[in-house]
């Protein structure tokens, strides 16, 4: 398996940011360039296009309305997207970030290669073949967590955060709602319609 940084905490955040991993960790494809579906990791390698159709539904309803012609087509255009680097790869040549990419799909292929233990994946005809519509004859019932972290240390930080951030909030809000003109809402909250309080001063 390749060699990941020494900075092993930045390089998961990375890999969380950019997510290359598209149905290999479920198990779907062997590797993320494998996905039918939609995703960026042709253009986070190699620069390759990435185009896609938007169909104006708001549109085609109006038409609907209207009694109108409301074929797919007749609302269809083609989108290109172009990606912006994560912050901490703005400096960095488009080259050199697409090597980094790379490497990062590399590890992931492989690390999803043993965790498999030699099970296949369902594979690229398999999952066209499916519904989009199906259902799981079970599914998990439990909610999602509030932050996806990477150590449960930083997500109940991040949850105590957020605990002492709404509290601030509501106190501040209580007060406004009491005549009090002397309060500070905390920084990245909106206190009322239009405002915001940023984060820096």
């Amino acid at each position: 398996m390749p060699r990941k940084p020494p900075h092993t905490f930045v390089w998961n955040l990375i890999g969380r940011a950019l997510h290359p991993w598209q149905g290999v960790k479920e198990g779907l494809v062997a590797a993320p360039l494998h996905w039918p579906g939609a995703h960026s990791t042709a253009q986070l390698v190699s620069g390759a296009p990435l185009r896609g159709i938007w169909i104006d539904r708001t549109a085609q309803y109006r038409a609907r309305l209207k009694g109108d012609p409301t074929r797919d087509d007749l609302f269809t255009s083609s989108e290109n997207i172009d990606l912006s680097p994560i912050p901490c790869w703005e400096r960095l040549e488009e080259p050199k970030r697409q090597a980094l990419v790379r490497r990062l799909v590399k590890a992931i292929v492989l690390e999803h290669e043993t965790r498999r233990a030699g099970r296949p994946v369902l594979g690229e005809l398999k999952i066209l073949g499916q519904d989009p519509h199906d259902r799981p004859a079970r599914s998990k019932r439990s909610p999602g967590p509030r932050f996806h972290a990477v150590s449960p240390r930083v997500r109940r930080a991040l949850e105590w955060t957020y605990q002492l951030f709404g509290l601030s909030h509501r106190q501040a809000a209580e007060g406004v709602k009491t005549g009090r003109r002397e309060v500070r809402f905390p920084r990245g909250s909106f206190p009322g319609p239009g405002q915001f309080v940023p984060l820096r001063a």
